[in-house]
């Protein structure tokens, strides 16, 4: 039954593909609100990413995510996951009220160095594409921050670096369980 495994998992993901490219900017449904079908090419791509990444740590090996893929994977937890994870919003609990996280990708993308700016403000918790000072900053290359972020990684793993209030980076990491 192994060996039927490969075509089996290829012929699901022509399926998926094929389903979201006949769907093309047609409304469907996602987490509970209606979004383009191009949404679930993104979503897939990223799961599949991160699980081959358990499958080659489960066996002992380092993991390579696709810089871009892994910093548009990141975007997407911070800003568009990370929030649909209950209610209220679980990243105010997770960031205390006028906490600031600064994560920054340090890989060469064609778009530039990606950072976002996660703060917990008056009208809750905001994530913003820029470079700005935090309490704590996350930096490395995309993959491993992304691994990081979604608790694959510990945070004092080698590849990334975490400046300022480690504390609070941790109390992130505990109460965004994906």
């Amino acid at each position: 039954a192994q060996a039927d495994t490969g075509p089996w998992l290829d012929a699901g993901a022509k399926r998926v593909t094929a389903a979201v490219s006949e769907a093309g900017s047609d409304p469907v449904w996602a987490f509970g609100q209606q979004v383009p079908a191009s949404f679930w090419a993104r979503r897939m791509a990223h799961e599949t990413a991160v699980h081959r990444a358990d499958a080659q740590l489960a066996v002992g090996q380092q993991p390579a995510i696709d810089a871009d893929l892994a910093a548009d994977a990141i975007d997407e937890w911070l800003d568009v996951l990370s929030p649909l994870l209950g209610s209220p919003d679980p990243r105010a609990e997770a960031l205390p009220a006028g906490a600031s996280m600064h994560v920054h990708v340090t890989d060469e993308l064609p778009s530039g160095t990606c950072e976002w700016l996660v703060s917990h403000g008056d009208g809750g918790v905001t994530v913003r594409r820029e470079h700005a000072k935090a309490d704590v900053a996350l930096t490395g290359p995309a993959g491993r921050v992304l691994l990081v972020l979604l608790r694959r990684l510990p945070a004092d793993d080698p590849s990334v670096t975490v400046h300022g209030d480690t504390e609070l980076l941790s109390g992130w990491l505990a109460g965004l369980r994906f």
